[in-house]
């Protein structure tokens, strides 16, 4: 819980996602990897010692493994458990900083108010300006990437490839687009 807490902001700032789900499913997760990792050491070694144990060790390894993945889906169950959020302000930043603060000196109902505070900060957040110009906002994480299209009045939407085409003009919040760069049009955006 307080690693959670700690690394919210990073969380919300760079994969724009709190997962409460976690804390749970690690106390699944790590006792399911090291299995993986135990029985797939162990199919390497009786491949050497006893060659009918391999394929017995090698079933081992695959249930686990395929646990150990089936195990992220639970996050999907309830609403909640795998937030989407956005990237906290400064306000909200110092906020989470105060709060972190409480925590340490014991004052607990103040910092865990402080701590909330943080997250629901950026849902009362205007939305930035428009300057006149289009600007289009490619976040590429890898495994995915997103869209974000600010439109000369400064209204955001956003859309992933997943989402394409049913969501490719769904409105994202202030915050959201605030948070997918610097400047009016900085980083790898391009401005027509």
């Amino acid at each position: 819980m307080a690693a959670q807490a700690v690394l919210l902001p990073l969380l919300a700032g760079h994969f724009h996602r709190t997962t409460p789900a976690a804390i749970v499913l690690n106390l699944l997760a790590v006792p399911l990897s090291s299995v993986v990792l135990l029985a797939g050491l162990a199919v390497l070694v009786a491949a050497q010692v006893a060659p009918s144990l391999a394929p017995w060790l090698g079933d081992l390894a695959w249930i686990a493994a395929h646990a150990l993945r089936r195990s992220s889906d639970l996050a999907g169950l309830a609403a909640g458990l795998d937030l989407r959020v956005p990237a906290l302000s400064l306000l909200a930043l110092a906020a989470w900083a105060a709060g972190l603060a409480r925590l340490r000196q014991g004052r607990r109902a103040l910092g865990l108010a402080l701590l909330v505070t943080a997250q629901v900060l950026p849902v009362f957040e205007p939305d930035p300006p428009g300057d006149g110009r289009l600007c289009l906002s490619v976040l590429d994480v890898g495994q995915g990437d997103a869209l974000v299209v600010r439109s000369p009045r400064g209204e955001p939407t956003w859309s992933t490839r997943a989402d394409l085409p049913a969501a490719a003009s769904t409105p994202a919040s202030g915050s959201w687009a605030r948070s997918s760069g610097r400047g009016a049009c900085g980083g790898s955006r391009r401005s027509w």
